[in-house]
């Protein structure tokens, strides 16, 4: 589990990397978040050298990982995902098979895609309110009573950047890059997608002002600083 394709590279064809020694049969799993193309290329690679490949992103937040109570996306053979199966149950609670290799990362990015929105939008309806004289604990009172409820509006903005905390459950950074890859396949896939680049946008503005390895709630933060550099 690393940060992206280049560090699963090094660890894999590096210096006396994984990929120098045969498989023979054992099992990589790969729990990074990186782009589903990629995750076919490592597969046969890993195939080739006699490596069992499991595609195995990680669902929920630092804290989750820290608590054992993380949840997985599993792709891959029924009988690799079997052998992996005690492993998971070990350092998280929930395991969703999502079936072969691959799935597992579609559909991590497809989530991240909906999260990594979800908190630009609570960051900049929250800002609206106040602007207007109301308060974010009021507004989030009638948010989370709507359909427009969503996990930053319910649990994550209350814990962290709205009490004070913007140390990083999953940072400014990572959240970058993981819309940044939702963003690059909906292009290279033919979908449209009319709001990838403007979240994009919104995590460049994070970075660009020194917000990159805070909470990915410091959005809040971000949007007032973007309005009064503008006023």
């Amino acid at each position: 589990m690393v940060p992206d394709t280049p560090q699963i590279e090094d660890v894999l064809s590096g210096q006396d990397g994984l990929f120098s020694t045969p498989g023979s049969g054992r099992r990589l799993m790969v729990m990074s978040t990186i782009d589903p193309g990629a995750v076919q290329d490592l597969a046969a690679r890993a195939t080739s050298k006699g490596w069992c490949y499991v595609d195995c992103p990680v669902g929920r937040t630092g804290d989750d990982a820290r608590n054992g109570t993380s949840m997985f996306m599993l792709g891959g053979t029924e009988a690799d995902k079997a052998a992996v199966g005690p492993v998971l149950d070990i350092i998280g609670t929930l395991t969703i098979d999502c079936g072969d290799v691959g799935h597992g990362m579609a559909i991590k990015i497809t989530n991240n895609f909906l999260s990594t929105a979800g908190a630009v939008l609570t960051a900049e309806a929250l800002r609206l309110a106040e602007h207007f004289g109301v308060t974010a604990e009021t507004a989030l009172s009638v948010i989370n009573e709507t359909i427009a409820s969503n996990g930053h509006a319910k649990i994550h903005f209350p814990n962290k950047v709205l009490a004070g905390d913007v140390s990083p459950g999953f940072a400014v950074k990572h959240a970058r890059k993981d819309i940044n890859i939702a963003n690059a396949v909906m292009k290279r896939e033919g979908f449209p997608s009319f709001s990838a680049p403007g979240i994009l946008a919104a995590y460049d503005a994070a970075l660009a002002s020194g917000h990159g390895d805070n909470d990915w709630s410091d959005l809040y933060n971000v949007i007032l600083e973007e309005k009064d550099s503008e006023s």
